[in-house]
């Protein structure tokens, strides 16, 4: 009698243990097998691209405030006729205030405008 209870009882435990089994092994797949969720936004503005001043305030800005500044107060009261007018002058102000290698790496960020057809 003492055999059978014993079989028994070995028998509740291999069924308890298979279940947590199981249900661990379920528990895993679901944590593991979730795909991670991805956001994607996209923005639409009014305009094509940022304005040509903009770009160059904020290289200045990123240099220095005193620098950005003296941009500001150099392009104020000022009409451009031409888009590469504007450049010109962009580049006129930003080389008097940036050493040279700062003036290239303002030229190569300001790429994009032509890249886009910026200028026609």
């Amino acid at each position: 009698m003492a055999a059978k209870k014993c079989l028994s009882n070995a028998r509740v435990m291999c069924a308890t243990v298979a279940t947590l089994f199981t249900l661990l092994s379920l528990v895993h797949q679901s944590f593991c097998k979730s795909s991670s969720k991805s956001i994607i936004a996209s923005l639409d503005a009014r305009w094509g691209s940022t304005p040509l001043l903009l770009e160059a305030s904020e290289y200045l800005a990123a240099e220095s405030n005193e620098k950005f500044w003296k941009f500001v107060d150099s392009c104020q009261d000022k009409s451009f006729s031409h888009d590469l007018d504007e450049y010109k002058h962009v580049l006129k102000t930003a080389g008097q205030l940036l050493a040279p290698i700062g003036l290239n790496f303002l030229q190569f960020s300001l790429q994009n405008y032509f890249q886009e057809g910026f200028f026609h």
